[in-house]
């Protein structure tokens, strides 16, 4: 921007990631500082070059500052050659956007014609404002080596688990193994998949934090799960070009969030087609990385109906509404839920002394709890076709119910309402 002289104008094709992400943060603050944007045009959603995934937008601002709204517009969809339109209206988004978009972070950006976006917020905090913690899965840097399949136990019950690396089946202590879920497989909306998946948890809780288990406690007490990570050594040493050696060479990839998951939490997919979460009460799943794994959130309140009630508005429609609105939409109508906003959903019905949110909340919980029971008995199994039918339609009406009482407390009209049916119905 210093070569541009005041009133200058520059437009250029560029990766949209530094919208969204923190290290894109400084420049998106100098443009704002120095420059106005007249125009966004994303592409991020197509495939522009080839088999690039290069999430392209187009970029034009001018030098000099002024507040003023910029054009925006989201192409979901590449036109049909020859057509000259786009087809379905809904393939494009546009609006005006304000200039604070930059600093934000959160793109799609709000626009300055969307009541419906905004009204969510109104009446809401931030999933942030009410989660003690939102984590990611576990880096371990060898899922290979610490993922397995479970294969049960053997004559004498002692755990057993078959290795993708050994290519056969290894004996382990229990208490270092744990049950794993792969998110966007496994995780879904109001239940979970038994995945057949087990982790190596080489840790023990010491003085309110995870510590890596020493050589001479995993000789001694752990000597099974010893013996298969002597097995694995070389591979675990070769980690990150050697960083690893040394004595504590079989631990984890990264430290951060050992002690976050052996407790209540909801987990939530990062790639999905329908924002999805399940409450894990016993807090005894495990996810590894982010993008196959997902979230896990700790409440500040800890109360289950407070989980099973986020767990409603998070699987509602409104929810998915709005998460869609602000992520960037993939090909088969996956998409990716950021971090930050995921921090920033906005969560209704929590103002105290309102009666009427209190109320719908009780019936929220109770519904949710009706859901989670008819999913169990769904998948225990065993049903006839007429009493799997059965099911199948009162988890319908549930799930129905369910948006229809998230609805009332975003307090949105018949209107709203059909908006938002309208925009998450494929």
């Amino acid at each position: 921007t210093r070569l541009l002289k005041k009133g200058g104008r520059l437009g250029f094709i560029t990766s949209g990631k530094f919208l969204k992400s923190i290290y894109g943060q400084k420049l998106r603050q100098h443009i704002h500082r120095d420059c106005t944007l007249d125009q966004v045009i994303d592409l991020s959603a197509l495939q522009v070059f080839g088999g690039a995934t290069t999430y392209p937008i187009l970029l034009m601002f001018h030098k000099e500052r002024e507040e003023k709204p910029f054009y925006y517009a989201l192409l979901r969809k590449e036109p049909e050659t020859g057509k000259g339109s786009l087809g379905d209206p809904s393939d494009l988004i546009e609006h005006l956007a304000s200039q604070d978009a930059l600093l934000n972070g959160i793109w799609p950006p709000d626009g300055e014609r969307q009541p419906l976006m905004q009204k969510l917020s109104a009446r809401a905090v931030s999933l942030g404002e009410i989660a003690e913690r939102i984590f990611q899965g576990l880096v371990t840097g060898a899922d290979k080596v610490f993922v397995l399949e479970d294969r049960g136990v053997n004559t004498d019950g002692t755990p057993l688990a078959f290795s993708r690396v050994t290519q056969r089946l290894h004996e382990f202590e229990g208490e270092v193994l744990k049950p794993l879920v792969i998110g966007s497989r496994h995780v879904h909306r109001y239940w979970v998949d038994d995945s057949g998946l087990v982790l190596v948890f080489p840790y023990v809780q010491e003085d309110k934090r995870m510590a890596l288990l020493r050589p001479e406690v995993l000789q001694h007490t752990f000597p099974k799960t010893w013996e298969y990570l002597l097995a694995n050594r070389a591979r675990l040493e070769g980690r990150e070009e050697g960083r690893h050696k040394g004595p504590d060479w079989y631990r984890y990839g990264r430290s951060q969030n050992l002690g976050k998951f052996d407790q209540p939490k909801l987990l939530l997919p990062y790639m999905t087609r329908r924002l999805s979460c399940y409450f894990d009460p016993l807090g005894v799943l495990y996810t590894v990385n982010v993008t196959t794994g997902g979230y896990g959130i700790v409440l500040t309140d800890p109360k289950p109906q407070e989980y099973l009630r986020l767990m409603g508005i998070i699987n509602s429609r409104v929810a998915h509404y709005w998460m869609r609105a602000r992520a960037t939409v993939h090909q088969g109508g996956y998409y990716g839920v950021m971090h930050q906003y995921l921090r920033s959903l906005p969560i209704a019905g929590i103002a105290p002394g309102d009666a009427t949110d209190q109320n719908i909340n009780v019936q929220l919980v109770g519904l949710v709890q009706r859901m989670l029971d008819l999913q169990q008995r769904k998948a225990q199994g065993g049903l006839a076709p007429s009493e799997m039918q059965g099911v199948n339609e009162a988890i319908t009406i549930a799930d129905q119910d369910i948006d229809g009482l998230v609805y009332d407390l975003y307090g949105l009209t018949a209107a709203e309402r059909r908006a938002v049916e309208e925009a998450t119905f494929r």
